[in-house]
């Protein structure tokens, strides 16, 4: 397959966003596809952190910063991040449309709906990448509909397809609304148009959400699983160049426990920490929880491996792409 199929990635500026979208970029090149990470000036500092495959183009466009502002005050200045990566993007692909590689199709950071609108102004197709689970966009998703709202007095959630959810289960600025309004807005803005893009990609595999994602196929969503979207060397080993996550903004906490329950006022006690910690070490709930994560790393290799459910997916996309 000829390297003729250009793709954009354009991903949100942050960590969190840029390696999951890096990582799939990565696989998309594998399947013969010619791939183009594209984010903006805000990352330009950390440039030196990022580790890219040869087989991935990386593309720094405009957004109006000088690189040394903060991901919080973009938050909080999104109209303007907006604007100007809007026209950044519309001039990148006029460049391209001029060069021997002019983009067939847009995988954008789904935080950033209307890169769908530049692209279609482009005549390109496009699809957002959901960095979260399925599960949590389907909260997203009824909270936009208006068909649930979530509330501190609930002591329970329930949603199709979902599992009873407590308030400790939800983001807080979803069990709270008015904690961070412009967080929640953003979360929600992510359907503003997501039902006109060709296809859902999530950063997640069938096997680990699979209720989930039915629930989303009976509502003719296109939605792909193409996860777990981490390095070919903790999965398939099959990309010999892909042994980094990317970027590394900050210094891992490898010292770091979740699931410790919190006292009234939202803290870990010392004497919660410590009686987790035991159950995880010797505990029979830490045998569990050993066993369990045993069964889902075997599960997300068999996802990415040759034939599984996350690979085809990807190797669909890319062969209707070659063939449009």
């Amino acid at each position: 397959m000829e390297r003729e199929t250009h793709i954009l990635v354009i991903t949100y500026p942050i960590q969190g966003h840029i390696n999951p979208m890096l990582q799939f970029s990565k696989r998309l090149a594998s399947k013969g596809a010619r791939v183009t990470l594209v984010t903006t000036g805000t990352i330009r500092n950390s440039m030196q952190a990022l580790q890219v495959s040869s087989s991935v183009n990386i593309e720094i466009i405009s957004d109006g910063s000088e690189g040394d502002e903060t991901v919080e005050r973009f938050i909080a200045t999104m109209d303007r991040f907006k604007d100007i990566v809007s026209q950044s993007l519309a001039e990148y692909i006029e460049k391209l449309n001029s060069s021997n590689y002019p983009p067939k199709f847009i995988v954008y950071d789904c935080v950033l709906p209307w890169a769908l609108d530049v692209a279609q102004k482009y005549g390109l197709d496009g699809a957002p990448f959901f960095t979260q689970s399925c599960a949590v966009i389907v909260i997203y998703y009824h909270l936009k509909q208006g068909t649930v709202w979530l509330s501190i007095e609930g002591p329970t959630v329930s949603l199709p397809s979902l599992p009873k959810l407590t308030i400790n289960d939800i983001s807080s600025f979803l069990s709270n609304p008015s904690s961070y309004p412009a967080l929640l807005n953003l979360a929600l803005d992510l359907f503003s148009n997501f039902l006109e893009a060709k296809w859902l990609f999530f950063s997640s595999f069938m096997d680990l959400e699979l209720e989930v994602v039915n629930w989303m196929a009976s509502r003719q969503w296109p939605i792909k699983t193409i996860g777990p979207t981490i390095p070919s060397m903790y999965l398939d080993k099959r990309l010999d160049d892909d042994k980094e996550y990317g970027l590394h903004l900050f210094k891992p906490d490898v010292d770091a426990w979740v699931r410790i329950k919190l006292d009234e006022r939202g803290i870990a006690t010392k004497e919660e920490m410590e009686l987790c910690i035991r159950e995880v070490i010797g505990g029979e709930r830490g045998k569990v929880m050993r066993g369990n994560s045993i069964r889902w790393k075997e599960l997300a290799k068999e996802a990415m491996n040759e034939g599984g459910s996350s690979d085809k997916n990807i190797e669909d996309f890319v062969a209707k792409l070659v063939c449009s």
